[in-house]
């Protein structure tokens, strides 16, 4: 669907969901996480991934869509194996220097109408040309006073792959002719790969029953990256690459444990 089809209001067809076990270890295991980490419970990061499944429609086929950032909003748990109907609809249209800004907002819905999760998911339909003539955006410099290192992520091709597995379609995560396309050196992880650190990072010291966490992705990471992930409490988190630079933010607005 082209950009010039999508307006504010424009509801998706509702997308079935059910994360299983299995669907939740595929996730978890490319991303380092854990087994058995969220028992029975659902992680939202890989509800967040579901969110990519139902706003399918929208996508043009081209790989220059950038997933700036997602929030997921939970107020009850969700378990395993329970079937739920995702609802999206779009939230705003804007245009930027680089592309138009998307925003989709999703509910998951149960049988009875209930909403145990709420989502919004930020995406940029590029325009080369414009990207071409602003040039390589300028460093920004973050605030990491604080932070401690929760841990550390060694990238490859294979991991990469694998939490990608459900998006085939999506060759920037597959193949280097179709990054370097765009013009970046390597293939690069989903962004939600960092959601997932940070879920798992919130998860080590108990599930949470309610969780509004909301991640900015700011640069890509690559599928030979090596990471770390760095947390304020458990208020904020950043991913860093070895060079320094911060990829990921993660804000944490409420946190309610079991």
């Amino acid at each position: 669907m082209g950009v010039a089809e999508i307006e504010a209001g424009l509801e998706l067809p509702a997308w079935p969901c059910k994360v299983t076990a299995d669907l939740q270890r595929g996730y978890h295991e490319p991303a380092q996480v854990p087994e058995g980490l969220f028992g029975d419970l659902v992680d939202v990061s890989v509800l967040a991934n579901q969110c990519l499944m139902a706003t399918r429609p929208l996508r043009d086929g081209r790989p220059a869509g950038l997933h700036m950032g997602h929030r997921m909003i939970q107020t009850e748990p969700v378990r395993l194996g329970e079937a739920l109907m995702i609802h999206a609809a779009v939230g705003e249209v804007a245009a930027m220097a680089t592309g138009t800004r998307i925003r989709i907002d999703l509910e998951f819905r149960r049988r009875d109408g209930s909403v145990p999760v709420r989502a919004e998911t930020t995406n940029l339909r590029v325009d080369r040309e414009a990207m071409r003539k602003r040039g390589p955006a300028k460093p920004k410099s973050f605030e990491s006073a604080g932070y401690r290192i929760v841990t550390h992520k060694q990238l490859t091709a294979e991991r990469v792959m694998a939490y990608s597995r459900e998006f085939p379609g999506d060759k920037v995560h597959f193949e280097p002719a179709v990054a370097q396309s765009i013009g970046l050196r390597a293939p690069v992880a989903q962004g939600l790969m960092s959601l997932t650190w940070m879920a798992a990072a919130l998860a080590a010291n108990g599930v949470p029953a309610e969780l509004d966490l909301a991640a900015r992705f700011r640069r890509p990471i690559f599928w030979d990256d090596a990471v770390e992930v760095a947390a304020l409490g458990e208020e904020a988190f950043l991913i860093r690459n070895a060079e320094g630079q911060v990829c990921s933010l993660g804000r944490v607005a409420r946190l309610v444990r079991r």
